[in-house]
């Protein structure tokens, strides 16, 4: 299963899994300072409930850093979070944008197969059209879709292509003023070894 057909199976959870994320992010809890106080006193969250030594952590270092380790650990599950909705927000526009670039007939076709989730019963009886057809129809759109996504792809091929060159460019411009500079700072001799008047 390529990733066209995996959109086609995952759409709406990812839709699902995108507004709950966005709903961590606008009420964002995070962890609280007593889990992460219990962290650091009795191990790892996820060792064996049963354990009830402590870490040999003094007291006072814990009492001192465990703010800290909290703050620490909500901005990267914050940032973790943000990243995840960001790209699935991208993900599903794009491929909500990908849809309405298909044939007319097509792209309604797949907006009510995969977008709005339309039962295979319920196309059968908007389109006029049989089980084979509807598979038929979703093998087309896979193949145009194909399409689509190898042109985005392309272009980020490109783009790093670019972005490779411009870097090397600038890592020789760099090193090019470097060894000038080295050059110049070092006095020359003359063939006595003495050093000649600049």
């Amino acid at each position: 299963m390529d990733k066209i057909e995996s959109l086609f199976y995952d759409y709406k959870n990812m839709e699902k899994e995108m507004k709950l994320l966005r709903s961590q992010l606008d009420q964002f809890v995070g962890i609280s300072e007593n889990e992460m106080l219990d962290t650091m006193v009795y191990g790892r969250s996820d060792e064996p409930k049963v354990q009830t030594s402590k870490n040999p952590y003094r007291s006072e270092v814990i009492a001192l850093s465990y703010k800290e380790e909290t703050e620490k650990a909500n901005r990267e599950l914050y940032q973790y979070l943000s990243k995840r909705y960001c790209r699935l927000v991208q993900e599903l526009h794009f491929f909500e944008v990908a849809v309405s670039q298909l044939p007319d007939d097509l792209a309604e076709f797949v907006t009510d197969l995969v977008i709005e989730s339309e039962s295979w019963d319920n196309l059968m009886v908007k389109y006029h059209i049989s089980r084979s057809t509807i598979s038929r129809w979703k093998q087309k759109a896979v193949k145009e879709l194909r399409l689509i996504y190898a042109i985005r792809n392309q272009q980020l091929e490109d783009f790093y292509l670019v972005r490779g060159e411009s870097y090397v460019q600038t890592r020789r411009y760099i090193l090019r003023r470097f060894w000038k500079s080295e050059k110049q700072s070092y006095p020359t001799r003359d063939s006595t070894g003495h050093r000649r008047q600049q």
